[in-house]
């Protein structure tokens, strides 16, 4: 029987810092609204 690979094992160093870096904001709370996010997207033309 083959072992399941975790997809995060298969990110590289950036791509996991990054994703635990913004884990570690979102447990301190540092986190934005949808509505917040969308304003941000529509202020440089983005959907």
């Amino acid at each position: 029987m083959s072992e399941k690979t975790d997809w995060f094992d298969e990110l590289n160093e950036d791509q996991k810092q990054d994703i635990l870096e913004g884990l570690a904001e979102a447990d301190r709370g540092e986190t934005i609204t949808h509505d917040e996010a969308a304003k941000l997207f529509a202020q440089w033309g983005l959907k």
